[in-house]
């Protein structure tokens, strides 16, 4: 099948919309598949100019400003409106539903609620304890008895101040 017995391609044929003067004139002579997408898309081209170029009847965009006066000035919908319209029969329903869950929930805490003890507390503090234990070497861990020590003999150097009055006149 040599090239000139192929149908256009998309590119083709939009170059052919855009150049009604373009070089495949030819083959649109020779091939009725391609004439008549041609002409389909041409319709297609000039159906849409038209619907662009159409203008509207002012008795429509008249409307259009009565619609939207309306709109703009009728009063917001209150709280009471929605809550007549959830009091119908699907807001009771809602309504049942919520409470049969929560009230379902609240059965199944109290039956499968566990109060602790005192042996069950110990045991947890003592392997809480365990798992916060240094696990490094006593080599590794500081030895905190020469500061302390030099604190101590801080604090007994230290003089006290003698207290002052304050406001007292000499």
């Amino acid at each position: 099948m040599s090239r000139h017995d192929a149908h256009l391609t998309a590119a083709e044929l939009a170059a052919l919309l855009a150049d009604p003067a373009a070089t495949h004139r030819e083959h649109l002579g020779r091939c009725p598949l391609c004439s008549a997408e041609v002409a389909a898309l041409t319709a297609a081209v000039a159906e849409l100019r038209n619907a662009a170029g159409e203008e509207l009847p002012a008795a429509f965009w008249e409307g259009q400003r009565v619609r939207l006066r309306e709109r703009r000035d009728a009063p917001a919908p209150r709280l009471e409106a929605l809550r007549w319209a959830l009091a119908g029969r699907r807001g009771r329903r809602w309504a049942w539903a919520t409470g049969a869950l929560a009230g379902g929930l609240l059965a199944a805490l109290v039956v499968t609620h566990r109060p602790a003890t005192a042996a069950g507390d110990d045991a947890l503090l003592r392997r809480v304890e365990s798992a916060l234990a240094p696990e490094a070497p006593s080599a590794l861990v500081p030895d905190l008895a020469p500061a302390e020590a030099l604190l101590e003999e801080l604090a007994a150097r230290a003089t006290p101040r003698p207290a002052v009055a304050v406001g007292s006149a000499a």
